[in-house]
């Protein structure tokens, strides 16, 4: 199978959480509840996290060598 397809599939999902995250860190809410207590939500923790980690895998997939399991 291509690794390229599924490589890619996490790059795209990976951008599209952490643009997501960055969005909910700037949002109104979040902001308020940033200068209350100092710290973001726990949802956009997640996905900040949840994006950089489905970033590296892709690369990590697309990158592979293809003899190694």
């Amino acid at each position: 199978m291509d690794r390229r397809i599924p490589a890619w599939f996490f790059i795209l999902i990976g951008i599209a959480l952490f643009v997501c995250g960055i969005y909910a860190s700037q949002s109104y809410d979040e902001t308020l509840l940033d200068k209350i207590t100092s710290n973001h939500t726990s949802y956009t923790m997640w996905y900040l996290i949840s994006g950089i980690l489905c970033i590296v895998l892709g690369v990590i997939i697309r990158f592979r060598k293809p003899g190694r399991r």
